[in-house]
């Protein structure tokens, strides 16, 4: 009887039921939709930014203030997802994400007022990218079963990945390509807008195809944060965010050095970006097994030291090839750094409570990138052009002071350490120097399901 019930469960995992085969097409879809929108949007603001005339502050405005307003909103989203309908809630954010792109086209170059609208825009579609992660987690969360999870999850996060190099690549071939048919970019960069949109439509249609279902968002409340203060995941985020403060005093204002400083094309800027993307995805795997093998926190240390030199390596010479190195480097550090704070959050966060420990972590990061940001905009506003080599020098001292403390600091493994291979993450965003970031969506229970299954053979052993 046991085994036939077994061989069912076993072909009802295999061929899941039509609604949900249209489910698991559709999120695929949107996945797919979604990193073009990412890919050909949204890593081009900074670069469009220079084209209107905004200035290096300007730029590290952009880069980092609407990050801290969509991060703002994200604390109040669970609430209006619940009151709405979380299916409702992220098809109607979708969309109105992917309108924010199709006024940018009309932007003029050299018009006061036109940065301005850059920079709403760009706070509008932080504000609902960042909004809809929460309820959109929960939502995959219900209707995809935890016997599909992994393997499709993982399957979905390599077209995922693949999209965003692809589209990369196709974005900045446009914007070149415009450049040097008509000497002016303007026409490659409205091409590509239109495209994002476009493809952000279509993942909105293919969100409004998948299945709808009741799922509990909850958001950070009063009693969360006053509990915060001396945690284990309250000092794991205070360590990250700092960092992260240092990386963004430099970090803001890649794409203006690349673009005007080294005076590199914009095929040049989008290989170097694109070869980050590239390193974080091969190092991904490489990470998770450090991680196996010498504990989550050691590793968040050894790549939190890998990020130290990476601004005044920049410095150091401005061959393309060099860069290039660079930013394989880079992109395997970062591939760590990210990965390993994921874990270490989830290594020290209660399963009920890590939605509103990432909600919070997501907002602390947000005002310290902003902090950051602001600290290298105040440079450039004194010194003008000259301020790369004093604020470049200053992210890698500042890192390294920030470093050390993650020996100390981070010392939080706990006995249930998580892995790579059980932890579901999702790309959220695009950054010049940075490459992709990613939030975790989920969290296996492989390991609960191996110690249950262990214990009852114990029990059932005379």
């Amino acid at each position: 009887m046991a085994k036939n019930r077994d061989e069912g469960e076993t072909t009802s995992t295999r061929r899941p039921n039509f609604a949900l085969r249209r489910t698991l097409e559709a999120s695929s879809l949107d996945g797919s939709f979604h990193a073009v929108m990412v890919g050909t949007g949204e890593l081009y603001f900074p670069a469009f930014a220079l084209l209107l005339g905004a200035s290096i502050f300007d730029v590290g405005l952009l880069t980092t203030l609407p990050i801290l307003v969509g991060t703002l909103v994200q604390l109040a989203s669970p609430a209006i997802a619940e009151r709405t309908g979380v299916k409702r809630f992220v098809v109607v954010a979708a969309t109105l994400q992917a309108l924010v792109f199709l006024p940018l086209p009309f932007l003029p170059a050299g018009a006061w007022w036109s940065y301005t609208a850059l920079l709403v825009s760009s706070c509008a579609y932080w504000t609902l990218g960042l909004a809809v992660a929460p309820a959109w987690s929960a939502w995959m969360g219900h209707v995809i079963p935890e016997s599909l999870r992994t393997r499709y999850f993982a399957r979905r996060n390599s077209i995922v990945q693949g999209s965003v190099f692809v589209a990369l690549l196709a974005g900045g071939t446009i914007i070149q390509f415009a450049e040097d048919s008509t000497g002016s970019a303007t026409t490659g960069f409205s091409i590509a807008f239109v495209v994002a949109a476009c493809a952000r439509l279509a993942s909105a249609s293919q969100l409004a195809r998948q299945q709808d279902g009741p799922a509990e968002v909850r958001g950070p409340g009063i009693q969360f944060w006053s509990g915060l203060r001396g945690s284990p995941s309250g000092r794991v985020m205070l360590l990250v965010g700092s960092m992260n403060g240092a990386v963004f005093i430099a970090a803001a204002y890649f794409t203006p050095y690349m673009l005007e400083a080294l005076q590199l094309g914009y095929l040049e800027f989008t290989l170097l970006n694109a070869s980050l993307v590239a390193a974080r995805v091969a190092a991904s795997p490489y990470w998770g097994q450090i991680g196996r093998r010498y504990g989550n926190r050691r590793a968040l240390q050894v790549a939190a030291t890998l990020l130290v030199p990476l601004p005044a390596l920049w410095l150091a010479s401005d061959d393309f090839f060099f860069l290039l190195g660079l930013q394989v480097l880079a992109g395997f550090a970062w591939a760590g750094f990210d990965l390993m704070t994921v874990l270490n959050l989830f290594d020290c966060s209660a399963p009920h409570e890590r939605a509103r420990v990432l909600a919070a972590f997501n907002l602390v990061n947000g005002i310290a990138i902003v902090v950051g940001s602001l600290a290298g905009g105040l440079a450039f506003h004194s010194l003008g052009a000259t301020a790369y080599v004093p604020v470049f020098l200053s992210s890698t001292m500042i890192r390294g002071l920030t470093s050390l403390s993650f020996s100390s600091g981070a010392g939080l493994r706990r006995p249930d350490e998580h892995s790579f291979g059980e932890v579901l993450i999702r790309v959220m965003s695009l950054r010049p120097g940075l490459g992709p970031r990613i939030r975790p969506l989920a969290i296996r229970q492989a390991r609960s399901r191996r110690r249950k299954t262990l214990r009852r053979s114990k029990n059932r052993t005379p």
